[in-house]
């Protein structure tokens, strides 16, 4: 009888330690798409500002090629507007590539298909609340599932144990 309790109880341990491994899979994929997120919109407003970038360096050059029209510049400021004409065309090229791999990589995450267009929002994390950090610390153990679950694991091999012992027990029938 006492056997049979143990055995049921720690499946029970058991099961409580498969839920806390699903949860942290899932905060682990929560932590995964939020990364995505943030890496999206910081490689979206990289172009906008190797956009302007790229802009800036064309009025930079049409001024160096007037300037040289009008006698009073110098071909060295042509040739080194359009290198920088070139180096701003070759960031924002980049900015794009990596734009446009963090979009997929994060429609990935969220399963969807990678060639639907995301729009990103301007977000914040709420702000942490607690000041003592020895409470944050507290509190992140208490929550954190792979915790639960290592102790879902402990509570369930002491009832496998306690299982064992009582296996060669005397039974009525």
């Amino acid at each position: 009888r006492q056997h049979s309790r143990d055995l049921v109880r720690q499946a029970a341990a058991q099961e409580r330690g498969a839920t806390e491994s699903l949860s942290r899979v899932e905060a682990d994929l929560v932590l995964q798409v939020k990364q995505a997120f943030y890496t999206y919109l910081q490689n979206t407003r990289l172009v906008a500002v190797n956009e302007a970038n790229l802009r800036s360096r064309r009025e930079h050059l049409a001024l160096a090629e007037a300037r040289l029209k009008a006698g009073v510049g110098l071909p060295l400021d042509v040739v080194r507007a359009k290198t920088a004409v070139s180096e701003a065309v070759l960031a924002l090229t980049t900015a794009r590539n990596n734009a446009s791999t963090a979009r997929v990589s994060l429609a990935a995450l969220m399963g969807l298909d990678p060639r639907t267009p995301i729009q990103v929002a301007e977000s914040s994390e709420p702000e942490v609340k607690e000041e003592d950090v020895n409470a944050l610390i507290e509190s992140a153990l208490k929550q954190r599932p792979e915790v639960r679950q290592a102790e879902a694991a402990v509570e369930a091999s002491r009832y496998a144990v306690s299982a064992a012992r009582t296996t060669n027990a005397p039974a009525l029938s």
